[in-house]
């Protein structure tokens, strides 16, 4: 019951921070490198795309991805990642002005990830099935928490040189 308490609690900072810092519709690069955030407070048409590689974290709302035939929607309670460049039609589907679509968009850095993998020993896939290059996973709380930390440091811009690529590094790893 704590764990669910604590992870409510962090969902609802994670949207008050996004919020506090984009008042306005669009897509904002923020002070964190390969941050940005995301605001609409109107669900839109499907739109098409070329998306980068990416972890896209929800803060509220929802919305959905199309890649060929296969649907994603996700929302406040999973993130989606890009692995390659890929065209979308993308579509937010739930935001109004009293409740906006907020979103967290971190761009993927090649060479941290290969970093972490050499790091952790992770062997590269060697003739094994090819992957989406989208997929969903659940939040958990552990990754939730690094993304409101990363979030936190909006509001402390001398702590971002140091922490930011921290963080990043813990939810690349997560």
């Amino acid at each position: 019951m704590t764990q669910i308490r604590q992870s409510s609690t962090a969902a609802h900072e994670f949207a008050a921070l996004v919020g506090r810092n984009v008042t306005e519709d669009g897509v904002h690069p923020t002070a964190i490198p390969r941050v940005s955030l995301i605001r609409s407070s109107h669900p839109t048409e499907p739109l098409h795309a070329v998306h980068q590689p990416a972890v896209c974290f929800v803060a509220q709302g929802r919305k959905q991805v199309m890649v060929g035939d296969a649907i994603h929607v996700y929302d406040a309670a999973k993130y989606l990642v890009v692995s390659v460049e890929v065209p979308i039609v993308g579509q937010i589907l739930e935001a109004k002005p009293s409740r906006p679509y907020l979103c967290l968009r971190l761009d993927l850095d090649p060479v941290a990830i290969g970093a972490l993998m050499l790091d952790a020993g992770v062997a590269p896939a060697r003739d094994s099935a090819p992957v989406s290059a989208l997929s969903l996973s659940p939040l958990s709380a552990e990754l939730l928490d690094a993304v409101v930390r990363l979030t936190r440091l909006l509001t402390a811009p001398r702590e971002i040189p140091i922490m930011a690529p921290l963080i990043e590094r813990e939810i690349l790893f997560r």
